[in-house]
């Protein structure tokens, strides 16, 4: 059993539970995606009955061995894409995801999650600090897809590097970082993996609508 109360939600009081939660019980049938059996509202959260999952999460997982190699991290990493592009097409964003948000690999957190529409825009600043996409830090409008795929840069970055691409003292601070979209990228990494961090965290929300910003990236694709 979760219970959805964590995360930065600029219309909800910091909360990140509301009506969004039974909407995402239709989520079934992936191999990456947890099971959600029941969503249910008390006065202050929303409860959600979820499969049990045995194991580590990713976070725990990566930061053990400091970073992943690529060859790794690409296995990991494709998981996760299909379970992001699952959710996507059958109209539903995860807004939140994170390095702790997973587990080896099996997408869970949807504390945020909400259906979408391709022709609506919506204007609600959620996710965790650090992950969110340079849209939600200005507040401006967005459909959805585009956020998850700057947080899959994110955790790529994370998963590869053993480090966090954007960080700061205090929220307002790492607003400013992430909008920029600066980060340093450490020698080590190859310029393919450079090229897939630069496609994932692009600025400009309109190239990266969606996930198939991937379908001809070289480094997702090795051995494809």
């Amino acid at each position: 059993m979760y219970l959805a109360n964590e995360a930065y939600d600029s219309e909800d009081g910091g909360t990140g539970h509301g009506q969004s939660q039974p909407q995402v019980i239709t989520l079934r049938g992936h191999p990456n995606l947890v099971t959600l059996y029941q969503a249910f509202e008390t006065p202050s959260s929303t409860i959600l009955l979820l499969e049990y999952i045995a194991g580590i999460n990713l976070h725990d997982f990566v930061f053990e061995s400091i970073r992943l190699s690529e060859g790794v991290a690409r296995g990991l990493f494709r998981q996760l894409v299909s379970a992001v592009s699952f959710c996507h097409a059958r109209g539903v964003v995860h807004r939140d995801l994170k390095m702790s948000g997973g587990w080896l690999v099996k997408l869970v957190d949807f504390g945020l999650g909400s259906s979408f529409d391709p022709q609506e825009y919506r204007h609600t600043a959620v996710g965790s600090p650090g992950y969110f996409a340079p849209e939600i830090a200005l507040g401006a409008e967005y459909v959805g897809p585009e956020v998850d795929v700057w947080s899959c840069g994110v955790v790529l970055f994370e998963m590869t590097t053993g480090m966090h691409p954007f960080s700061a003292k205090d929220l307002p601070t790492l607003k400013e970082i992430v909008v920029r979209g600066r980060f340093a990228v450490p020698h080590h990494v190859s310029p393919e993996l450079r090229r897939t961090f630069a496609r994932l965290m692009n600025t400009d929300a309109s190239r990266r609508k969606n996930l198939h910003v991937l379908d001809v990236d070289a480094w997702t694709n090795v051995g494809y």
